[in-house]
């Protein structure tokens, strides 16, 4: 799952560039997803180059915790290690909890990352999870 979110969010980010702009949401908001896409990728290069198991664990929690974020199913300390890695205020997508903290859904005007990182309306977080 985290694999193809991270090649759906990449994809988006080519989309936006063409006829819907990024641009046209607020610069700091373009940017943390972009920062986040970035750290997405390197935790899924880590996950994939992991030498242990344990590691392997390390890097899947990294990256589904950026993802989901604190109100999104699965956070936190998922191989039990005492640390919850990948630790964030917002995921990539909304809470289920209703709260729309994900980093997508603050660019969700733009109708390439609506359309291609979030899947169409979110209007209902808890129904999509």
């Amino acid at each position: 799952m985290v694999v193809c979110l991270v090649v759906v969010v990449l994809f988006a980010g080519a989309c936006s560039s063409a006829a819907d702009p990024v641009a046209s949401s607020s610069p700091e908001e373009a940017t943390a997803l972009s920062s986040r896409v970035g750290e997405l990728s390197a935790a899924v290069q880590s996950w994939a180059d992991s030498e242990t198991i344990e590691d392997a664990h390390i890097w899947a929690e990294t990256a589904l915790n950026l993802v989901v974020g604190p109100n999104g199913p699965g956070y936190g300390d998922l191989n039990g290690d005492g640390t919850t890695s990948g630790a964030s205020d917002a995921g990539v997508l909304p809470g289920l909890d209703g709260t729309p903290d994900g980093l997508a859904s603050r660019l969700a005007s733009n109708t390439c990352v609506e359309r291609d990182v979030l899947g169409g309306d979110w209007s209902d977080p808890e129904q999509r999870w």
